[in-house]
This record gives structure tokens, sequence and C-alpha cells, in this order.
């Protein structure tokens, strides 16, 4: 074989070589490219989450310090208050021992005046002296009465404005501790598992019928070391779709499950021990692809959102694990 054809075979050879290499090159810069994309779309995910977190958090803060304040200045209006009525108290006693002092000189002149009136000889000037005395006595007794009534009005209104504020504060101080909890309870979530069917390893897609259906949680609820203020309390976990900032609402009426919460916005739990385990159910297709879970403190027919509770559950399309 001459050697310029042997070297038009080499420089050929050579060609395929750099242009399959060049395709490769390609083809990985195209899937980095495609995972440095997924990264910062996660990243940016992330960032808005923590940005979220924080300015939660930021509000209860604020909401907690408002509570504080207001709860400081009912107790000062309260003990205002209390010296008022303390005041009036005062008041009403003397105004009583003015009333018992008069009506008893009214009675001793009236039994003054009917021994008089049995004697033989002329009482009447005396008499009549005495009647002008009980007529005096009468008016200052009906002064002095009205005044009393007077001072028992205002304690009452004074004694109806603390017990209104005494209520308030018992208001806040109920809506300080609701905000304590839903600021500092921690929630760790153990596993997190997505699919058909309950407990199941995730599945790898989310999009179309029954792909997923379950999602079973497995986390821990502390408060510091004083988890009995969780103890027995009521609540409520929920799965929004973060495209549409929809709720998945919970069962939606599955005759398979008559006794749950059908067409609730999330499964109802209370606390009494770690770990906690939960099953939430939804059958309709899933559209988005970013799905989040939130727990909610129930207190009185309110629901608030424990700042740390947010756990995903799908990033663009993929179960989080």
């Amino acid at each position: 074989m001459k050697k310029s054809t042997i070297g038009y075979i080499s420089f050929g050879t050579c060609c395929l070589i750099l242009a399959g290499f060049s395709i490769f090159l390609t083809t990985k810069l195209t899937d980095y490219q495609g995972h440095i994309e997924e990264q910062v779309i996660k990243l940016d995910q992330q960032d808005n989450s923590i940005s979220n977190l924080e300015g939660i958090i930021d509000r209860y803060q604020v909401e907690n310090e408002i509570l504080v304040d207001s709860i400081l200045y009912l107790n000062e209006a309260i003990n205002e208050y209390v010296m008022r009525i303390e005041e009036q108290d005062k008041i009403i006693n003397t105004l009583n021992r003015k009333l018992n002092k008069s009506l008893r000189s009214f009675q001793s002149l009236e039994e003054q005046i009917s021994s008089l009136e049995q004697e033989k000889k002329d009482n009447s000037m005396v008499i009549a002296q005495m009647e002008e005395q009980k007529n005096i006595l009468l008016q200052e007794y009906s002064e002095t009465k009205l005044q009393a009534e007077m001072h028992e009005e205002t304690k009452a209104r004074l004694e109806q404005t603390t017990y209104e504020k005494i209520d308030l504060v018992v208001a806040e101080q109920k809506r300080e501790v609701i905000q304590e909890i839903a600021q500092n309870t921690l929630v760790s979530f153990n596993s997190v598992k997505i699919g058909k069917k309950p407990g199941r390893s995730n599945t790898r897609k989310i999009a179309g019928n029954n792909k997923w259906n379950y999602t079973t949680f497995k986390f821990s609820m502390s408060h510091g070391f004083e988890n009995q203020k969780l103890m027995d309390e009521r609540f409520i976990l929920k799965i929004f779709d973060m495209d549409s900032g929809e709720v998945l609402p919970y069962n939606e009426g599955n005759n398979r499950f008559p006794e749950s919460d059908a067409e609730t916005s999330g499964k109802i739990f209370s606390f009494t021990d770690n770990p906690v385990e939960v099953l939430h159910v939804n059958l309709q297709p899933k559209t988005g692809k970013n799905y989040e879970a939130r727990i909610y403190l129930i207190k009185e027919g309110e629901e608030y959102l424990l700042a740390n509770s947010h756990r995903t559950l799908v990033a663009n399309g993929k179960a989080k694990n």
C-alpha cells in the first residue's frame, strides 16, 4: 500500500475520532448545562423558601413583641382601674358611715319627740325645733344617699371596664402562647415517601393519573425542652402546589375511607409522642412540578403556620428524598 494511501486513511481515522470526541464533548456539555440550570433553579427555590421562612419568623417576632407590649399596657391599665375602684370603695364606705350616723340621729330625734309628746306640759317649741332638725337630717341623708349611688355607679363602670381589660389580657396571653408555639416548634422530617401506595419508595414521576396518590410522613416535633406545650394540641398537615399556590385537598371524599376527613384542606392529627406518622391521601392527577408540605397549629378554629415546618416534596417534577 502506498504511503499516501496510508496517510489518507490515518487522516480520515483521526477526523472520525475527533468528530466523535467533539460530539461526546458537546453531549456532555449539554448535560452539564442542563444540570447547572437545574441546580440554579433549586438554589433559587431554596433561596425563596429561606426568604419566606425568614419573613415568617420576623413577622412572628414582631407580633410577639406587640403582644408583650399590649399585655404590659393592659396590665398597667388594670392596675390603674383597680386603684380607682379602691378609691371609690373608700368614698362609698365613708358615705355609708355618714348615712348610718344620719339615720341613727333621725331615729333618736323621733324617739325624743315621741317622749316629749307624751308629757303633760307644753313642749311644742322644742318639738318644732326637733322637727326642723329632722328635716335637715332628711335632706342631708338624701344628698348623701345620692352621692353614694353615684359612686356605686362609677365603681360598677370601673369594674366592668376592668373585667373587659382582664378578658383582653387573657386573650392576648392566649395569642402569645399560640405565636410562641408557632414560632419555636421545630419539625424534623425523618422520612417522606410519595407514590401510588402508602409507605412505598418515592415514585420517579408524579405527572399523570395514579402516579402519586399517597404521601407517608414520619417526623418529630420538639419545643425546646418543653414538649408538654405540644401535648394533645391539634395540627393540620397541608400539601401545597407551589406552581399554582393551591392546597391539595385531603382524601377528596374517597369512598374507600368513609371515616376520614373527606374534602378537608389537610390531614388533622394530635401530638402525643414522637415520632409522628401521618398519611396524606389525594387521588387527583398532579399537574404542578413543585410541591411543599407545611404544618399548622389549630387553635379555637384558627390555623397558625409553624415557621419551621416547611418540607419540599417535589422539585422540578422529581420527588425529593
